[in-house]
């Protein structure tokens, strides 16, 4: 006895459209829909919320005064080994920079950045701008010229705040903002006691705000949930 197979018959729309088809195209059309209610509140969000953040952070990192103004300096105090004072081709390098800041009228702007590490290096670097472009004694060296114009430039821990700052990019200020400081070695360590303020006001600040959201849920949602279940009473009534 032979069975017969039935394939079972196509479910239409009133168009004849296949069902399915028809189904999947209104469902698109919904999520289309929907996405077009959601997109200007995406995109109100993503111009005042998440660009500014995207600013800032970027901005937070970004440290192109002595990359830009000092780009000689920036290449060859990368290869020294900070443990004395640079070789003279670094010195060389700075009266070559100095010289060319001086003329573009930038020595200000690394003036400016190098002194938030030590203070008094703006001085130096104007000072030392002025006298630029050097003119050398027969068997005198740019080093000798330089410790010459000041005593600091022969401190080498003048030297390692050139070199922590010659990159495009920094920890420098989020390193500040929770009070650390770069250490030669490149890693962060805690600034000195009477240094420090940020730390502090980061935790008044999450302590005021961890009571203050406990407070609001212990008065809002019994509130809530008397105001809720008034509604439904109130139906109930009517």
């Amino acid at each position: 006895m032979s069975e017969t197979l039935t394939t079972p018959a196509l479910l239409t729309a009133a168009d004849g459209v296949p069902l399915k088809i028809k189904l999947a195209k209104e469902r698109r059309l919904k999520q289309f829909k929907a996405m077009s209610l959601v997109a200007p509140l995406a995109i109100f969000l993503l111009l005042t919320f998440i660009i500014p953040i995207a600013m800032l952070l970027y901005r937070s990192v970004d440290n192109p005064e002595i990359v830009t103004a000092l780009p000689n300096v920036s290449r060859q105090i990368a290869s020294w080994d900070k443990r004395a004072l640079p070789p003279e081709a670094v010195f060389v390098a700075m009266a070559k920079d100095l010289a060319q800041a001086k003329e573009d009228k930038t020595v200000f702007n690394v003036a400016k950045r190098l002194n938030m590490d030590i203070g008094g290096f703006r001085s130096l670097i104007m000072k030392t701008a002025r006298k630029m472009p050097l003119t050398l004694e027969p068997g005198e060296t740019y080093r000798d010229r330089f410790i010459q114009i000041d005593d600091r430039w022969g401190d080498p821990d003048h030297w390692h705040v050139v070199a922590q700052n010659a990159k495009p990019r920094t920890p420098y200020y989020i390193y500040n903002s929770l009070d650390l400081r770069e250490t030669k070695s490149g890693l962060p360590q805690l600034a000195p006691e009477d240094e420090r303020a940020f730390l502090s006001i980061f935790g008044r600040t999450l302590w005021m705000s961890f009571w203050i959201t406990a407070f609001a849920i212990l008065l809002g949602y019994p509130i809530a949930y008397w105001l809720a279940n008034l509604l439904k009473r109130a139906r109930a009534t009517c």
